[in-house]
C-alpha cells in the first residue's frame, strides 16, 4: 500500500444533536482539511452489528488520538472520554464557546 494513502483514524466522541453535530462536523474537517493523514472517525458512521460500545472502544483502541466535545454533560461523551484516558489516549476535549460546558 502507498503510504501516501494511509490516513489515521481519530475517534470524535461529541452529542447526536442534529444541529450540534452539524457545525461540529463541519468544523473539525475544516480544522483537519490539510492535515492527510489522519481520518476523523464517529460512531455513527462506522459499521458495525451488536452492540454499540465495543465498537466504540475499537474505534478509540484503533485512534492516533480522540477529539471530545464536552459543551454540555453527557454521560456516553463522559464514558467515551474516561475509557480513552483509561487506554492512555490523548484526549483533546473541545469546548463550544456559545455553549459553555458547566463541567467541573
Amino acid at each position: 500500500m502507498d503510504q501516501q494513502n494511509i490516513k489515521l483514524p481519530v475517534f470524535v466522541g461529541h452529542v447526536f444533536k442534529q444541529n450540534q453535530l452539524d457545525d461540529l462536523r463541519a468544523a473539525l474537517d475544516e480544522s483537519f482539511s490539510e492535515v492527510s493523514f489522519v481520518q476523523l472517525v464517529y460512531a455513527d458512521t462506522a459499521r458495525f452489528h451488536g452492540a454499540l460500545f465495543p465498537k466504540i472502544m475499537e474505534l478509540i483502541n484503533s485512534s492516533l488520538f480522540c477529539i471530545f466535545d464536552v459543551s454540555e454533560q453527557n454521560t456516553n461523551v463522559f464514558l467515551e472520554l474516561g475509557y480513552a484516558l483509561g487506554r492512555g489516549k490523548v484526549c483533546i476535549p473541545i469546548i463550544e464557546p456559545e455553549r459553555p460546558s458547566q463541567v467541573t
